[in-house]
């Protein structure tokens, strides 16, 4: 949204707008993820399947902030 409605010449400028959008990318993510795990658990309701799918949930949920920090690494 913030890069959608003309903020994107202040993006990596504006330290709120830059924020603002991370965490709006990483909210996104967490909602499709979410989704995907309540979906496979609906699919099978097996208590493994549950352990499986929470482990695989909280480790989806760090995976934009390592893609973020290695882009940060490859650019400096």
């Amino acid at each position: 949204m913030i890069l959608r409605y003309g903020f994107a010449g202040r993006w990596g400028d504006d330290l709120a707008i830059t924020v603002a959008g991370l965490f709006f990318i990483w909210l996104g993510w967490i909602s499709v993820i979410a989704f995907a795990v309540q979906a496979i658990r609906h699919a099978n309701p097996g208590t493994k399947m549950r352990r499986a799918t929470g482990i695989l949930g909280a480790v989806a949920t760090t995976l934009p902030w390592f893609g973020l920090a290695l882009a940060l690494y490859l650019a400096a």
